[in-house]
């Protein structure tokens, strides 16, 4: 079975969050920058808790 789709999506996925990544640390994060990054971390723990 091919898994062609999968590697794309993986490696468009990484490109984005790498893109994003530089462009935050080169365009220096903002507080709406902040806002966001902790709002994935709040995602991240709601995802831990419900594991455990």
């Amino acid at each position: 079975m091919h898994y062609h789709t999968l590697v794309t999506l993986g490696i468009a996925g990484m490109g984005g969050v790498i893109s994003f990544g530089l462009l935050i640390w080169l365009l220096r994060i903002e507080d709406e920058d902040k806002d966001f990054l902790n709002g994935l971390g709040i995602i991240k723990s709601a995802f831990v808790k419900n594991e455990n």
